[in-house]
Protein backbone atom coordinates (compact mmCIF):
# COMPACT_ATOMS: atom_id res chain seq x y z
CA UNK A 1 0.00 0.00 0.00
CA UNK A 2 1.15 3.40 -1.17
CA UNK A 3 1.57 6.43 1.53
CA UNK A 4 -0.20 9.62 0.29
CA UNK A 5 1.66 12.23 -0.51
CA UNK A 6 0.17 14.78 2.44
CA UNK A 7 0.62 11.88 4.91
CA UNK A 8 4.12 11.27 4.69
CA UNK A 9 4.57 15.24 4.57
CA UNK A 10 2.63 15.85 7.82
CA UNK A 11 5.03 12.66 9.41
CA UNK A 12 8.31 14.88 8.59
CA UNK A 13 6.64 18.52 9.71
CA UNK A 14 5.75 17.04 13.23
CA UNK A 15 8.90 15.11 13.59
CA UNK A 16 11.12 18.26 12.96
CA UNK A 17 8.68 20.77 15.01
CA UNK A 18 9.20 17.81 17.54
CA UNK A 19 12.55 18.08 17.67
CA UNK A 20 12.58 21.92 17.43
CA UNK A 21 10.71 22.31 20.15
CA UNK A 22 12.59 19.32 22.11
CA UNK A 23 16.47 20.83 21.90
CA UNK A 24 14.78 24.62 23.29
CA UNK A 25 12.86 22.95 25.76
CA UNK A 26 15.61 20.57 26.49
CA UNK A 27 18.38 23.29 26.63
CA UNK A 28 16.36 25.51 29.13
CA UNK A 29 15.40 22.40 31.44
CA UNK A 30 19.20 21.26 32.08
CA UNK A 31 19.89 25.04 32.50
CA UNK A 32 16.69 25.42 34.95
CA UNK A 33 18.00 22.60 36.69
CA UNK A 34 21.70 23.14 36.82
CA UNK A 35 20.15 26.99 38.03
CA UNK A 36 18.92 25.13 40.88
CA UNK A 37 21.63 23.37 41.48
CA UNK A 38 24.27 25.66 41.78
CA UNK A 39 22.72 28.97 42.20
CA UNK A 40 23.04 30.56 39.32
CA UNK A 41 19.61 31.80 38.53
CA UNK A 42 19.18 32.75 35.48
CA UNK A 43 22.17 32.34 33.44
CA UNK A 44 22.87 28.79 33.06
CA UNK A 45 18.98 28.55 31.76
CA UNK A 46 19.26 31.72 29.35
CA UNK A 47 22.59 30.04 27.97
CA UNK A 48 20.54 26.34 27.79
CA UNK A 49 18.27 28.23 26.04
CA UNK A 50 20.07 29.93 23.23
CA UNK A 51 22.25 26.51 22.92
CA UNK A 52 19.27 24.89 22.59
CA UNK A 53 17.93 27.22 19.69
CA UNK A 54 21.40 27.50 18.08
CA UNK A 55 21.33 24.03 17.67
CA UNK A 56 17.63 23.75 16.22
CA UNK A 57 18.37 26.33 13.97
CA UNK A 58 21.24 24.39 12.70
CA UNK A 59 19.80 21.08 12.78
CA UNK A 60 16.81 23.15 9.80
CA UNK A 61 20.13 24.60 8.00
CA UNK A 62 21.51 21.40 7.67
CA UNK A 63 18.21 19.58 6.62
CA UNK A 64 17.76 22.45 4.03
CA UNK A 65 21.19 21.64 2.74
CA UNK A 66 20.29 18.24 1.89
CA UNK A 67 16.75 19.28 0.15
CA UNK A 68 17.95 21.80 -2.13
CA UNK A 69 21.19 19.11 -3.17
Amino acid sequence: MKKKKWVSDLTFYISWATEFAGAIMGGTLIGYFLDKRWGTSPWLMLLGFFVGTIYAYLSFWQWAKKQVK
